[in-house]
């Protein structure tokens, strides 16, 4: 199974995402989902579209803020139940905890015997930036500070299947809604649609 090869690669790629967005897709199915089930209902199948998606989200960070981090505070590997995804990242199943800085050498799994299917990884996550709104009008910096979970599942060889961003908070409506609109997914509020209208016009003045 490729999962230890996952872990390593999402440890070294999503900390420097916001400047170099993914460095490989090798560790993803040609068939990987990504979804954001609770808010938005955003779904996008397939590589060609993740891949879109990663350099719209890249493309966004760097057009919103500056001055970028991201830290991954825990990763954790886990079994599902027999009921499968339980679509709760706080819980469900057997699981270890990986921690920060102890190389998963072997690439097999921590959770036991059985197969890459069964497995989750979930990710948490911290990001921190200054708006380039306020950078750019020589405001006093505040840093934005999002805390999120990504969840990931795997096929039966190893790859990701499915990418979930589980939880974020707070929870930033305008990109949300706006990447959600333009893969295709309407906002559920129409304020947001206000708000993203706004969001796009300041950004793009403050980037000329």
């Amino acid at each position: 199974m490729n999962i230890g090869l996952a872990i390593r690669t999402l440890r070294d790629d999503l900390p420097h995402f916001p400047s170099s967005g993914l460095s490989t897709y090798d560790i993803y199915s040609h068939n990987v989902t990504f979804s954001e089930p609770y808010r938005t209902h955003f779904v996008c199948h397939g590589l060609r579209w993740y891949k879109l998606l990663a350099s719209t989200v890249h493309s966004a960070l760097n057009l919103a803020f500056v001055d970028t981090e991201v830290a991954i505070v825990g990763i954790q590997q886990r079994r599902m139940g027999r009921g499968g995804d339980d679509g709760n990242a706080s819980g469900g199943g057997e699981g270890s905890t990986i921690e920060q800085g102890h190389e998963d050498r072997d690439g097999e799994d921590r959770g036991g015997g059985g197969s890459a299917e069964d497995m989750q990884l979930v990710v948490r996550w911290i990001f921190e930036g200054t708006p380039r709104i306020m950078a750019a009008t020589g405001a006093h910096p505040v840093r934005s500070v999002y805390e999120g979970v990504f969840v990931y599942t795997f096929d039966s060889d190893g790859l990701i299947s499915e990418h979930r961003l589980a939880q974020i908070h707070p929870e930033p409506p305008e990109v949300v809604s706006w990447l959600a609109r333009v893969f295709g997914v309407p906002p559920r509020d129409p304020a947001i649609t206000v708000g993203i209208n706004r969001f796009m016009k300041t950004s793009e003045r403050a980037s000329r």
